[in-house]
């Protein structure tokens, strides 16, 4: 799925848990069972009320405190400093999820570094203050659980208030927006709706920069799936103060009416797999290959990054991959990922009908922590597999008939490697090989 926030009061973190949780419900009893696995010093109890803003029925996600709730969390500090490391490390070691724990991280690291770039120290020297506060370090541990269940292949966003004003803060009064949630919507578009006040607090700042939101420019025709409305606390006179999300299904090509969806499983709606005969743009009628001969199906793309695994074990992890049932090819490429660090980017090739499976295996043989799951259009050419002899060696040749062109022939490199004399033997062998399998093949082109 695709999902688009539209911040039409604003966004925070409670605000964006409500609007996800109003949109899919059915994830409420596992969202709140992970949060009462949380040991942390002064939360009382979370909870969804149901609200009405200027017409609009939504959702507020409430988290209630102890006594001493806004002045102690997980590292205990005075007069509400919350180290960052403590936080951290009260994360990395709750009962939830690695993709929970590793999303909430980074949302939370993300206002470490603007913290720190906006006091002039290192992100291990940040002690937050508002953020520091227990309902806040829920919200974002929530965000991180409701990222990791929901998995969305890509977000966007609209342009967000930018709000007016000032806004006091442990430090005294700021303006809005503060400065460390104004260096984490650097590069976002803002809008000055007249509306004063803080619009865009700093976790939900770190939220939508942690998630890579994209403006919304000219949108492909998408099949929305659900929609969520998520209150805040605050009123604004004459508009609801409210992030509205919306879910849709990914762009698909437009292939012609054969293209349709079905519900395969878990990982949401992916093509049909059937394989039939369409037309294509390259087919003539004097072509060798014409509109009835090829092939078109659908398939699955699974992408993701891995930055430390050993090149060594990831090989190994990847060539296991490629054993899996369903499983049509393993790719590997090199990126350049956050901080300019090198990344292997991975692409798996497979049948839709085998995805959940695979999914689970890329993420026991690498050390990913989220992929892209995307169904695309596959065109297959007609092609043949031809026995030949050559020298006393048999090797296949697989023969590829082309639009518009003559056969092409390779032979099978695992047939080849029997063959001694080398480079300069193996090479005539090829040769010889795919020339005997274009004269012996089918002349007609059938596969």
């Amino acid at each position: 799925m695709e999902f688009h926030l539209d911040p039409v009061g604003g966004i925070a973190g409670d605000m964006f848990i409500a609007s996800l949780l109003n949109a899919f419900s059915h994830l409420e009893t596992d969202f709140f069972e992970a949060l009462g696995r949380l040991e942390l010093h002064g939360l009382k109890s979370c909870r969804l009320e149901s609200r009405v803003s200027h017409g609009l029925q939504g959702s507020r996600f409430v988290v209630e405190t102890t006594a001493d709730g806004e002045s102690h969390g997980p590292g205990h500090g005075a007069h509400g400093h919350m180290p960052w490391i403590k936080i951290k490390h009260f994360i990395e070691n709750a009962r939830l999820e690695n993709g929970a724990i590793a999303h909430a991280v980074g949302i939370f690291q993300l206002l470490a570094e603007a913290e720190a770039k906006v006091h002039g120290i290192t992100p291990d020297q940040v002690e937050f203050h508002e953020v520091g506060a227990v309902d806040s370090i829920v919200d974002i541990i929530g965000a991180g659980i409701l990222i990791d269940r929901l998995a969305p292949t890509a977000w966007t966003i609209a342009p967000l208030p930018a709000g007016s004003g000032q806004v006091r803060t442990a430090h005294g009064w700021l303006p809005v927006p503060a400065p460390a949630t104004a260096l984490l919507l650097e590069g976002f578009l803002l809008r000055d709706d007249g509306i004063p006040g803080e619009r865009v607090t700093p976790t939900g700042a770190a939220i939508v920069r942690y998630l890579g939101c994209q403006g919304t420019g000219k949108q492909p025709s998408r099949r929305l799936l659900a929609s969520g409305i998520g209150l805040g606390t605050k009123s604004f006179p004459g508009m609801s103060n409210c992030l509205r999300v919306l879910a849709f299904d990914p762009p698909t090509m437009n292939l012609g009416e054969h293209t349709h969806f079905h519900e395969t499983d878990r990982m949401g709606s992916l093509l049909d797999q059937t394989v039939r005969p369409v037309p294509v743009p390259w087919a003539h009628g004097d072509s060798a290959v014409g509109a009835e001969s090829i092939e078109t199906d659908q398939v699955v793309v699974l992408e993701f990054e891995v930055d430390d695994q050993s090149a060594e074990d990831l090989a190994l992890g990847l060539d296991r991959l490629r054993d899996v049932p369903g499983v049509l090819d393993v790719t590997q490429g090199t990126l350049t990922g956050k901080r300019g660090r090198q990344v292997a980017h991975i692409q798996v090739l497979a049948v839709p009908d085998q995805v959940g499976t695979i999914t689970e295996r890329c993420f026991q043989e690498t050390t990913t922590i989220g992929l892209r799951v995307n169904a695309v259009q596959r065109w297959i050419l007609p092609r043949q597999m031809v026995d030949t002899s050559v020298e006393g060696w048999p090797v296949r040749v697989k023969v590829v008939h082309r639009p518009g062109l003559e056969p092409s022939a390779k032979a099978e490199l695992q047939d080849l490697a029997v063959v001694p004399g080398g480079q300069a033997a193996r090479a005539r062998v090829r040769e010889s090989a795919a020339r005997q399998a274009l004269r012996d093949g089918n002349p007609d082109g059938a596969p």
